[in-house]
C-alpha cells in the first residue's frame, strides 16, 4: 500500500492507503474523501476529481497530457499551476507521502 493524503475543502485531512495501480480518484473515492465527485468514473472528462498538488516526492508524478490540461482549461475557472485530475494519475510505490488539496469541483 501506498501512503498518500487529501486534504479536503474544510481542511481536514484524509491520510488514505491507495493500491498500486489504481488511480489517485479511486483511492480518494474509496476513503470517501468529500469534494471527489468522480462524475465520469475515470475518463478524464468532467473535472470532478480536480486536486492541487501540494506536494510529491520528485519523479512521482509524470506531466499532463494534453488531453488532461484541455480538461482542466476547459472547466475549472480558478484552475492553479499544480491542478491536476486524480483520474488520470497512478499510484506509484514512489507517490509516498504525496499531498493533494481537493479542489471546488461542483461544476
Amino acid at each position: 500500500m501506498v501512503n498518500i493524503v487529501f486534504i479536503a475543502l474544510d481542511g481536514e485531512k484524509h491520510e488514505v492507503s491507495a493500491t498500486p495501480g489504481a488511480s489517485v480518484m479511486q483511492a480518494a473515492m474509496g476513503a470517501s474523501v468529500d469534494g471527489i465527485l468522480a462524475e465520469c468514473g475515470g475518463a478524464g472528462a468532467c473535472a470532478t476529481c480536480r486536486c492541487g498538488v501540494v506536494s510529491a516526492p520528485d519523479g512521482s508524478i509524470e506531466a499532463p497530457t494534453d488531453m488532461e490540461l484541455e480538461m482542466l482549461e476547459f472547466v475549472a475557472e480558478d484552475l492553479s499551476n499544480n491542478d491536476r485530475l486524480t483520474c488520470q494519475l497512478t499510484v506509484t510505490p514512489s507517490l509516498e507521502g504525496a499531498v493533494f488539496q481537493v479542489r471546488d469541483n461542483d461544476v
